[in-house]
């Protein structure tokens, strides 16, 4: 087996990265302006959002950094596509162990942003099967 993905299969593959990388992007670039703002309403500290807003900018850049390569390296798809997952676990238990006290909102935006990363790794998990 390859170290590389096939450049004939890369298409399905490099749009999930592309779209992964661009939602976390954005997401992480509002999030570091209005941290100060959103604490409050989702009940979970400025400190928290503006640690999360820099760690999607740096991760959403880095994904689509992976996704322009002619030959993605499989370790890098699936390092990607673990740290996904990672972040759907620890959502769940943040909000099931009570770590903070977000507010119901803040606990949605937990769970849906958690539901949208979890599409996203499924998608980058499938396309780099077929790739």
């Amino acid at each position: 087996m390859s170290a590389t993905i096939r450049t004939s299969t890369l298409a399905p593959l490099r749009l999930a990265l592309r779209l992964d990388g661009v939602a976390t992007t954005l997401t992480g670039a509002a999030l570091l302006p209005l941290a100060g703002v959103l604490d409050t309403p989702l009940g979970l500290p400025a400190s928290l959002l503006l640690g999360t807003g820099a760690f999607f900018v740096v991760f959403g850049v880095a994904v689509l950094a992976l996704a322009t390569r002619r030959h993605p390296p499989r370790a890098a798809v699936r390092a990607v596509i673990a740290v996904n997952v990672l972040w759907v676990l620890d959502s769940a238990v943040t909000v099931a162990a009570g770590w903070f006290a977000p507010t119901a909102l803040g606990t949605a935006v937990i769970v849906t942003l958690a539901v949208v990363v979890a599409a996203g790794a499924a998608l980058q998990a499938l396309a780099s099967r077929r790739a």
